[in-house]
């Protein structure tokens, strides 16, 4: 059971790493395959790192936004640490750090993605990529939801939009969504991550472009944990920009017990 265990955190950090669209990790994944696969035998350690390496793109490339040169020059580091070709890894304050094991590598993998750095980051994270929007709020959802499991990414879900895409333009409409729709920060707004959330497909269908007080009928619906969160915690609020920013710092909260080295 410990090797299905292990075998499907390999599987589940690989389809994450997917999902954020990041192979320039690739290098690092392959040192720590062939030092503690190949060289030590130690699937375990190997499915560790991987877990960090998943933790470490997240929080440095994904939410970070640090450029693709300093991450490639990052990895590039990592990788010949792990394979023991140059333990020496050279820090932008010109001290030194040298790595001998996993335990050393994650401390240096903390020391570039610090916590308060990280929440700081993903308070105002937003994005248009539907795929990494799902990653995202999923990975929340099955940390913060017992006994229901969100599903995979598929027909079946959908992100979310609280405060629409497109709000309705019909006459009969117009008052909709009228405290927000016409200001600038619109366009923006919408794709925070304070905005979304998963929703089985029925409901997400039946609800679409709908005012507030309409959505919440629908989220009532819903088996999955941030439906039932807005239901419960935001039914007597006014869904805006101010509303979204503090839902999402509560769920930057919950992002640190969930990207976190192992």
């Amino acid at each position: 059971w410990s090797k299905f265990r292990i075998g499907g955190d390999i599987i589940n950090n690989l389809n994450a790493i997917k999902d954020m669209d990041i192979k320039n990790c690739t290098p690092l994944i392959l040192s720590g395959a062939i030092r503690f696969i190949k060289n030590e035998n130690n699937i375990e350690e190997f499915s560790k790192l991987l877990s960090n390496i998943t933790t470490f793109c997240f929080r440095y490339f994904t939410i970070g936004g640090n450029s693709v040169s300093n991450f490639d020059k990052e990895i590039g580091n990592m990788s010949r640490a792990i394979r023991g070709i140059d333990k020496e890894i050279k820090k932008e304050d010109g001290s030194k750090i040298i790595i001998n094991n996993l335990s050393d590598l994650t401390q240096y993998m903390k020391s570039l993605t610090v916590d308060t750095i990280f929440k700081r980051n993903f308070k105002q994270f937003s994005t248009k990529s539907m795929q990494l929007a799902f990653y995202i709020i999923y990975s929340l959802e099955k940390t913060l939801r017992t006994g229901v499991v969100p599903l995979t990414h598929g027909p079946k879900q959908h992100v979310e939009h609280i405060m629409p895409k497109k709000p309705s333009k019909a006459k009969n409409r117009i008052n909709e969504w009228s405290h927000v729709r016409n200001k600038d920060e619109y366009s923006e707004y919408i794709h925070r991550l304070g905005n979304l959330m998963i929703l089985e497909s029925e409901i997400n269908e039946s609800i679409k472009n709908k005012d507030f007080k309409d959505k919440l009928e629908g989220y009532k619906e819903s088996g999955l944990y941030y439906p039932d969160d807005i239901v419960k915690n935001y039914a007597q609020s006014q869904w805006d920009f101010s509303t979204i920013e503090s839902r999402q710092e509560v769920m930057s909260n919950a992002a640190l017990n969930v990207w976190n080295y192992k």
